[in-house]
């Protein structure tokens, strides 16, 4: 059996043929002469940009008096007249509400665990057990709104 004859397996030079070297030369040449040409305009222009110190010289002027205004024109709407109309005089009657007493639980008093439903339409909520753990206790109360 014959070895393929390929371009690649041809194509094999050594790693110092005298067409690579020069081609390593070239390219080596054209970067040196690429930075050399970068650096060398570089430095002229900066160079160039550098100011020279500059030179001050402070003038003496006069000071002018501030330009002065001229007057307020004259008002040509006439201000609104005072109100003629006294506002009116608001009494609100609160009624005094009844007394009231609040009839206190002694602190030793345990809650009720049993909460009664309303009918057989609602189910009773849990009572929490963080609340019953701290003998928490208290009353709910609704404030319902029924529109047709």
């Amino acid at each position: 059996m014959q070895r393929p004859q390929h371009a690649i397996a041809i194509a094999r030079e050594p790693l110092l043929s005298p067409r690579r070297m020069s081609a390593v030369a070239l390219v080596g040449l054209i970067q040196f002469a690429f930075i050399w040409s970068i650096v060398s305009g570089l430095a002229v222009k900066i160079v160039q940009q550098i100011p020279a110190a500059l030179e001050v010289t402070i003038i003496d002027t006069p000071q002018t008096a501030e330009p002065t205004l001229a007057p307020p024109k004259p008002n040509l709407v006439a201000p609104p007249s005072e109100p003629t109309v006294a506002p009116p005089v608001i009494q609100i009657d609160t009624p005094q509400p009844s007394s009231i007493s609040v009839a206190q639980m002694p602190n030793n008093a345990s809650p009720d665990g049993a909460a009664a439903g309303i009918a057989s339409t609602h189910t009773t909520p849990p009572y929490p057990p963080v609340s019953r753990r701290l003998g928490e206790q208290g009353t709910v109360r609704l404030h319902l709104t029924i529109d047709a």
